[in-house]
């Protein structure tokens, strides 16, 4: 009988093992939300003038390189349209990837953290249809946000 409350409690113990793992890795391996900038990632800003912003967002090893740039346009046009204006251009962007590697269970990881960075221009109707004629990507806040889809 002491034979069967041994491999009980060995069996017991396994299963809490395996699912506090099963926790962890849940927990890990999430994908940055949108949101923002916090331990997982997610965006920030910064006012530069008047009129033009610094928009970043920050992913994790888990966050594609194209989730953080449709992230950071939709901050873009997200504060296109708290700030009273309808459209907004990029003056400049770019995208950084921070690579490292992560040691877990006695095995090495390579992994890559995704982060955009991009300053936008913001403008007034009667300004994005000046600058359309002039062949620059003029983004419609509100138009893109409406598009918007979260890969």
């Amino acid at each position: 009988m002491d034979c069967f409350f041994y491999y009980f409690e060995l069996g017991f113990h396994m299963c809490k093992k395996i699912l506090s793992t099963l926790l962890l890795t849940l927990i890990i391996s999430c994908s940055t939300p949108y949101k923002k900038d916090g331990f997982m990632g997610g965006f920030s800003e910064m006012k530069v003038n008047e009129k033009t912003w610094k928009v970043d967002f920050r992913g994790n090893a888990y966050t594609s390189s194209r989730t953080v740039e449709n992230f950071a346009l939709r901050r873009a046009a997200e504060l296109t349209i708290e700030q009273g204006y309808s459209h907004f251009v990029l003056s400049e962007s770019s995208l950084d990837i921070k690579k490292g590697i992560n040691y877990w269970s006695g095995k090495a990881r390579l992994y890559t953290k995704p982060s955009a960075n991009t300053y936008i221009i913001l403008l007034s109707e009667n300004e994005a249809k000046e600058l359309m004629s002039t062949e620059k990507m003029v983004f419609d806040a509100k138009l893109f946000l409406t598009q918007f889809n979260e890969d």
